[in-house]
């Protein structure tokens, strides 16, 4: 964040004006969103990060003059669960998903709680002992992916990496 990699990611947003984030954690990519114009419904299930979101948000709203921004509700969902696509998402006018560096927060139990679907992307449980987070960041962007297709519209991923590029090359 304090790179620029979130103002960078929303550059490319340019054109779409509302946005659906899902795993908006503790709000650092949904403020830049804001910030840039775009209106964002925020998505997470775990009502700590949603809470810390929130809060950074209004923080940042109070001290903003310079011009107008976009608009934020928040929403705290599971994206993968059937009623959030089959109730909430048709009544949304959303023009792209965004599902940036989605973590876990901590939970040790999210990999149990989600195993059907890591298993249905092709993970093992080797591959999730190995890498929890690699396989659980991997199993919520391609569900991000699932739901475009879906509801036809454009997905911007960025998955979790646990080492710089730089140090792969």
């Amino acid at each position: 964040f304090e790179q620029g990699d979130y103002e960078w990611l929303a550059d490319q947003l340019h054109g779409f004006t509302t946005i659906l984030e899902l795993g908006c954690g503790t709000g650092q990519s949904t403020q830049v969103l804001i910030e840039k114009g775009h209106n964002v419904i925020a998505v997470d299930k775990n009502s700590q990060c949603l809470d810390l979101a929130e809060n950074k948000v209004q923080d940042f709203l109070k001290n903003w003059v310079d011009r107008k921004i976009g608009e934020v509700r928040f929403l705290e969902a599971d994206y993968t669960d059937e009623s959030f696509i089959d109730q909430f998402l048709p009544q949304q006018s959303i023009d792209i998903i965004a599902c940036w560096n989605v973590g876990t927060a901590g939970d040790a139990n999210v990999l149990v709680e989600y195993r059907e679907l890591w298993e249905f992307f092709g993970y093992s449980v080797e591959d999730a002992e190995k890498n929890p987070a690699g396989v659980y960041n991997q199993t919520m962007c391609l569900c991000a992916c699932l739901l475009g297709k879906k509801f036809a519209m454009p997905v911007n991923i960025v998955f979790r990496s646990p080492s710089n590029i730089s140090d792969e090359i």
